[in-house]
């Protein structure tokens, strides 16, 4: 089983800070995404490495994990302690990123 890991959260500095970019990229790339048509929009993502950092965690989490990371194929959890767990066994280190297991409001997979 491979599934995708996904913090709960929408909060912008959380998610800034997960990926190690600077404050206000979120609003970078939601004025980038309003900006442009479909075409021009995912060049100029990837040729901005703060840009394509949280897109990649917005669009694809932590990429995949297996059974031994995520308890089941589809699911999520709020307990901050299961939270920070999971994220260790897929090599996540919230320490490290300077974010606590209670910040990303939960996390979900599949």
């Amino acid at each position: 089983m491979r599934v995708r890991l996904y913090p709960m959260t929408q909060e912008a500095a959380v998610l800034e800070q997960l990926v190690g970019v600077p404050a206000a990229t979120m609003a970078r790339l939601a004025h980038t995404r309003a900006a442009l048509p479909n075409d021009e929009l995912e060049p100029m993502v990837r040729a901005d490495p703060d840009l394509r950092a949280l897109d990649n965690l917005c669009e694809l989490g932590w990429g995949r994990a297996n059974a031994v990371v995520c308890p089941s194929a589809i699911g999520q959890t709020t307990d901050p302690v299961q939270i920070a767990e999971i994220l260790a066994a897929h090599g996540v280190d919230l320490a490290q990123r300077g974010v606590e297991a209670a910040e990303l409001a939960g996390l979900y997979w599949g």
